[in-house]
């Protein structure tokens, strides 16, 4: 699978931790690439996995970072089936 959307970003200072870097996309439990830092437009993300027979997941849509703005463009977010 892939969840797909799309997010900006505004001086966003995100140092590294466990579950990932800046806003990005990601499922729980897992951790996920870097995402955007610093000022950027418009950007699209995606986040693959694969699953097991019928599971449920959490769709996760996260800004991690000690200051600065993140956003997300909740009409782009997208499941496809890869």
């Amino acid at each position: 699978y892939r969840f797909e959307g799309r997010g900006r970003t505004k001086d966003l200072d995100s140092p590294a931790d466990a579950k990932g870097v800046g806003l990005g996309l990601r499922i729980s439990g897992m951790i996920r690439t870097p995402g955007l830092v610093g000022t950027s437009d418009w950007q699209p993300l995606g986040f693959e996995f694969k699953l097991e027979g019928e599971t449920e997941v959490e769709l996760i849509a996260e800004v991690r970072g000690q200051k600065g703005s993140g956003w997300f463009d909740t009409r782009a977010f997208r499941l496809r089936r890869k």
